[in-house]
């Protein structure tokens, strides 16, 4: 079984930290705690789903990793609901949620109307792109260094689940349903946090008892990962 560590920030690292800097924490904590459960609850809500569905996205580990760590997966989820040329900001702050979704953005876009579509859903970010480039440099050159510094926490399936993102992406196009692209993203990326994979849970929000049995299937995982690691 592959090992790998979950980091959560808990009140007791108070004592390593300044009193200022321990309330900044956990007002940190609870903000996102509060804005997640409400962006979860409105993407759930905008699938269809109902309230068994919504509940066991709420109970499951990516959520929960996410709020304990004060983490930003909820803007990429939000950003899969808002129009393209929007949402493309908010998938980018974590491509390893969005970077499918924004496959089928800009073939949605050629389809819709060719060229010009494109340039109009794509051009708003190209141009913060390249505003960053120029004053912060190649940044995107260091995202390497990522997989070396996180790699006890990686919970990425690459490269085993590049078939299965691939199969995702085509049948994404196929069928024109963006849920499989929230699924595939991040099957082909080689850097995915647990929390990371709140995304692809969101895909499920119209099966209810899918979602119940995907979300009990990942606290097995975590179960049987402590079980096989009792000293971490």
């Amino acid at each position: 079984m592959r090992r790998w560590r979950i980091s959560v920030f808990l009140p007791g690292h108070c004592s390593h930290l300044s009193r200022w800097r321990c309330f900044q924490k956990q007002w940190a904590a609870e903000s996102s705690l509060l804005w997640g459960l409400e962006v979860s609850r409105f993407r759930s809500g905008s699938l269809g789903g109902g309230r068994i569905a919504l509940l066991a996205f709420l109970l499951s580990p990516p959520v929960w990793h996410s709020l304990l760590n004060t983490n930003l997966d909820w803007m990429p989820i939000l950003g899969f609901i808002l129009p393209p040329w929007l949402g493309l900001f908010f998938i980018s702050v974590k491509p390893q949620m969005g970077s499918v979704v924004a496959v089928f953005w800009l073939v949605e876009a050629w389809r819709g109307g060719g060229f010009r579509q494109v340039l109009r859903v794509f051009a708003p970010l190209f141009v913060i792109l390249i505003l960053s480039l120029g004053i912060f440099g190649l940044w995107p050159a260091h995202f390497l260094e990522i997989s070396s510094v996180s790699e006890g926490w990686n919970a990425s399936l690459w490269p085993a689940s590049i078939p299965i993102g691939l199969a995702l992406l085509i049948a994404m196009l196929r069928k024109r349903d963006i849920r499989l692209g929230m699924v595939a993203s991040p099957c082909l990326s080689p850097y995915v946090l647990l929390h990371a994979w709140s995304g692809a849970l969101a895909a499920l929000a119209r099966l209810p008892l899918e979602m119940v049995a995907a979300v009990a299937g990942l606290w097995i995982m975590i179960l049987l990962n402590v079980l096989s690691n009792p000293g971490h």
